[in-house]
């Protein structure tokens, strides 16, 4: 999960945000809701960079980071 945010906190609905393991080339996309919120659901462990896109704003990279089983990670994104 996580909040697509613009510089001056406010929310970015629209977003595409996209998940991606490297290590698999599994991949999933969503997009943030009115409140810039978004969710990523059942995901298998293993290390994953996230990326978010939005017209007027540069993308967004998260570097790497690995989730485990049954575990939850919050990735904000705050675009500029």
């Amino acid at each position: 999960t996580g909040l697509v945010t613009d510089p001056n906190r406010g929310a970015v609905p629209g977003a595409t945000v996209r998940l991606r393991n490297p290590a698999t080339s599994d991949s999933r996309q969503t997009t943030s809701g009115p409140d810039g919120r978004y969710v990523l659901s059942q995901l298998a462990p293993g290390t994953y960079v996230l990326t978010v896109e939005a017209p007027g704003f540069k993308t967004f990279s998260s570097g790497s980071f690995t989730l485990s089983a049954n575990q939850d990670a919050e990735v904000n994104a705050p675009m500029t």
